[in-house]
């Protein structure tokens, strides 16, 4: 079963279920089926994943974590603009994969994002403890 820390912090490597190659982080195009299992495994975890995440956000995050939450932004971001101004959430199934082959193409770009938005994460997670 997957924890919140395995789910946000140090989660094995993943394996393509179609060719048997790891895959990168950010890196997965999910496919319909793969969408409704991780729908049905998060709905049961939710709960538990969202008080991990109060207690986590208590604590003052390290670099990496921080880098991890800028990630997810600028990966968002771009989600955003592929997705025609929709939100990714609002998007079909299919639209969703495409927008994440779209994404997976810009890592440099999102990485490069990902260093101007440490900084703005940082700030936040100073702003939230005080």
């Amino acid at each position: 079963m997957i924890t919140f820390n395995d789910f946000y912090h140090d989660k094995p490597v993943e394996v393509d279920p179609h060719s048997g190659e790891p895959l990168e982080e950010g890196g997965r195009v999910y496919t319909i089926q793969d969408r409704i299992k991780l729908g049905r495994r998060m709905k049961k975890l939710k709960n538990r994943i969202q008080k991990a995440k109060a207690r986590k956000m208590k604590r003052k995050a390290s670099q990496a974590v921080l880098g991890k939450r800028a990630q997810k932004s600028a990966r968002n971001v771009f989600k955003k603009r592929f997705g025609q101004g929709k939100a990714y959430k609002d998007l079909s199934a299919g639209q969703k994969q495409i927008v994440d082959k779209k994404v997976n193409v810009k890592k440099p770009a999102i990485g490069r994002l990902k260093k101007r938005l440490v900084k703005v994460k940082r700030k936040l997670d100073i702003g939230r403890k005080r």
